[in-house]
């Protein structure tokens, strides 16, 4: 009811949650509030309240506030620039290339003889197990070789979080931390915790050689020998990340404890949503066949001989992109965004005034309701092709860096698959889909089940 007023008929409305009042904005408000007027919707409300206030969680990016938000953002954006993030681009093709040669191999191994019944998600979590554990910590995961590997099984568990601790510890953080809960598996998060820890002073101490992963850039950028990219290599991604800092701020509240949290936003950046969006991804590709078919078209263009894709090309993948803008239209990751309050706010086109403190949802919602199939994608290219122009995502000042490591890591991810395989629905998969809901955000079916064939 409320989403519906909102999408439809009203621009905003109140209501109380736990006791506390919220704002909810509507599509247009909520895009003015959380972009032209950012500077006073800052801070985000905090998930994992009921951790201790020296969790790594607590010390994430998205979850600091202030001045310190300020500081480490403008610092650890130059960690995702163009040449940056392209030091990965290795990582995903040499992985791509493995992950869809196991494929082949199951394939041709099969009672069918070329062609493979694959569980999606536990197939997926593979690729993206083996790709941040080479990207974040510079180590082969082997989750494409044993997907029952030891950094594999504690990387999906850490990923699973604990629904109930979750919606506690945002309302009820003073019980959630007397009683000891955790959001996340205590084991796999002390088990990624000692590997950052360990990782950093090795690296910090020049015992391990230099390698391209997230953990040597939190090394140069603590040393300070992280280079900025010069002025006319940044694109709207890097504009966008550029916010101005004082240089001493930066030092000073980039700790060893706050660059230990980075690399695990770094893990839910790569691993948590790129698996969910692929899986989503390759849904939609083997459903509506005309579409697979023209994003296989267009990947073969750019594919080498060997079977990689440079990064250069990755941008060029114009019809891939308009895809992947429909499965997150369709398929959100998230249902709502949050902001919180940071100073008396007032809206002169609708007399809205939000008090300092106030939290600030929008229901990302909204955008999938205008259409219950994928037909809308047709309009949306003879649109952008009349107008030769691109689309423009909605984009709430989320991590930037973050964006683009995901969006660069599932393009080269469906890449190989529909460069050697065609991808089909089995007898098995649910047509339509039917998502699972989590606080505040909706996945895919563990046992989505699809064909794959080798081309």
């Amino acid at each position: 009811m409320l989403m519906t007023s909102l999408g439809k008929d009203e621009k905003f409305c109140g209501m109380m949650e736990m006791g506390k009042g919220h704002s909810y904005q509507g599509s247009r408000l909520g895009q003015k509030d959380f972009n032209q007027d950012f500077d006073h919707f800052l801070d985000r409300r905090l998930i994992f309240g009921g951790v201790g206030d020296h969790s790594v969680l607590r010390k994430m990016l998205p979850f600091l506030e202030g001045e310190q938000w300020k500081a480490v953002r403008s610092a650890i954006s130059h960690t995702f620039t163009t040449s940056k993030i392209r030091r990965y681009n290795d990582h995903f093709n040499s992985i791509g290339k493995s992950w869809t040669e196991m494929l082949r191999n199951k394939a041709e191994n099969s009672k069918e003889r070329g062609s493979a019944t694959v569980q999606v998600i536990s197939a997926v979590n593979q690729f993206a197990v083996d790709v941040i554990s080479a990207t974040v910590f510079g180590m082969d995961g082997g989750a494409i070789k044993n997907p029952n590997a030891v950094f594999a099984t504690n990387a999906i568990k850490l990923a699973k979080f604990k629904q109930a601790q979750v919606i506690l510890g945002m309302y009820f953080p003073r019980l959630c931390k007397f009683l000891g809960l955790e959001p996340l598996d205590g084991k796999s998060l002390a088990f990624f915790e000692n590997l950052v820890t360990e990782g950093l002073k090795a690296r910090m101490s020049g015992a391990t050689a230099k390698r391209n992963d997230f953990l040597q850039m939190m090394v140069e950028l603590k040393k300070g020998e992280l280079k900025d990219d010069e002025k006319e290599e940044l694109d709207s991604f890097e504009k966008e990340a550029q916010i101005s800092s004082d240089a001493k701020k930066k030092k000073q509240f980039l700790t060893d404890d706050v660059i230990n949290s980075q690399s695990f936003m770094f893990f839910f950046a790569g691993f948590s949503a790129p698996k969910d969006f692929c899986t989503f991804t390759l849904y939609v590709l083997a459903v509506y066949q005309d579409i697979q078919e023209k994003v296989r078209e267009e990947v073969n263009r750019f594919m080498k001989d060997d079977g990689t894709l440079a990064y250069d090309d990755v941008g060029k993948l114009v019809y891939l992109d308009m895809v992947f803008c429909e499965v997150l239209r369709k398929y959100p990751p998230g249902f709502r965004q949050e902001r919180v309050c940071t100073k008396d706010y007032n809206d002169p086109e609708t007399g809205l005034f939000v008090p300092k403190g106030t939290l600030v949802p929008f229901p990302c919602i909204l955008f999938t309701m205008t259409s219950n199939t994928l037909i809308t994608l047709i309009s949306l290219i003879r649109s952008i092709l009349l107008q030769k122009t691109k689309p423009k995502d909605i984009i709430i000042h989320s991590c930037p860096g973050g964006m683009r490591l995901a969006l660069i890591e599932c393009k080269s991810f469906i890449c190989h698959i529909v460069h050697r395989f065609r991808i089909e629905p089995t007898e098995k998969t649910q047509i339509p889909i039917k998502t699972v809901r989590a606080p505040l955000q909706q996945m895919p079916p563990p046992d989505l089940e699809l064909k794959f064939t080798v081309l």
